[in-house]
């Protein structure tokens, strides 16, 4: 499985072009009606799958490879984009809070940055975020530790609206990429063949492009929420278009079931259109989910955080 310290194939290389405010495709527009794959419709694009979803060694992007998706300011101060001004930013606690894990009392895993940046010629902003998990033991009904681990980071508000997303590694950070991302709020799992022990091989049944067909449950998670499991049928690997939201799959975790460490995410990033009034805090905005990837179990809840005003 992981490395602790994810692959920097040609990052050298690329670090001088990242000062300059180097672009790569840079953001990507992400329709409300989804992506055609054959005869069918997925939400979701592919961006970066070096990883197998985080379940092996990512290849970073740079300005020559790997870099669908991706974007290069010169640091995660500066907007993805030129023209853009930081409007706000705020740190915010991640805290999961059930009736399963933390018997109905607050346990902070980790916070977020929330921020946006705003253009005032165009009426754009971008919403940008970037996830840190922390040493800290979400199951109070367990023995030992478990760290709970981001799969899925999905972002709300976006009803009605064009968007263009994306992301930005530091690669000095030891975070993951984003292996795709989608107007949905269908999180689907994803697995590796737990025989490959480079973890590159996907297991059997789990596909890169979720389709909108057949029909999933109505769930916030979808796959088998079961360690090992058998493989997933055709609808246990599907994804609703839903253009409220926008799901990023990542991989961010302070110690996984496979040892790695990849406690930060890569930054996010949603631009679409916004006003010159001043942005507020929305109840459950913000969405992290744990998939299971590995042995950990199903996990889903929100957070405030921004959305366009």
């Amino acid at each position: 499985m992981k490395n602790n310290m994810i692959l920097k194939a040609a990052v050298l290389g690329a670090l001088g072009l990242v000062s300059a405010q180097a672009m790569a495709t840079g953001l990507v527009n992400l329709p409300s009606t989804g992506f055609a794959v054959g005869s069918d419709t997925s939400p979701y694009t592919l961006c970066n799958t070096t990883s197998n979803f985080g379940s092996g060694d990512a290849t970073y992007p740079t300005t020559l490879a790997n870099n669908t998706c991706a974007v290069f300011p010169a640091n995660v101060n500066t907007a993805p984009e030129a023209s853009f001004t930081l409007v706000t930013s705020v740190a915010r606690n991640i805290v999961l809070n059930d009736a399963t894990y933390t018997n109905g009392t607050n346990v902070t895993v980790g916070s977020v940055v929330d921020r946006i940046w705003r253009k005032s010629s165009t009426n754009e902003c971008i919403y940008g975020a970037q996830i840190t998990l922390t040493n800290t033991d979400y199951d109070l009904n367990t023995a030992g530790s478990q760290y709970l681990e981001v799969n899925d980071f999905v972002r709300a508000g976006f009803s009605g609206r064009t968007v263009n997303a994306g992301y930005f590694v530091n690669n000095s950070n030891q975070e993951d990429v984003v292996s795709r991302m989608g107007r949905t709020n269908v999180s689907v799992q994803h697995r590796a063949d737990a025989s490959d022990a480079t973890g590159q091989t996907p297991a059997s049944g789990y596909v890169a492009q979720p389709l909108t067909t057949p029909t999933p449950a109505s769930t916030p998670i979808n796959g088998v929420n079961a360690w090992p499991g058998s493989a997933p049928s055709a609808s246990q690997q599907s994804a609703a278009l839903d253009g409220n939201y926008v799901d990023f799959t990542i991989d961010a975790n302070y110690l996984d079931d496979d040892r790695s460490k990849t406690p930060s995410s890569p930054y996010t990033y949603v631009k679409t259109s916004c006003s010159s009034s001043t942005h507020t805090a929305t109840a459950g905005a913000l969405t992290f989910r744990q998939t299971g990837q590995e042995q950990a179990p199903w996990i889903s809840f929100s957070i405030s955080g921004f959305v366009p005003n």
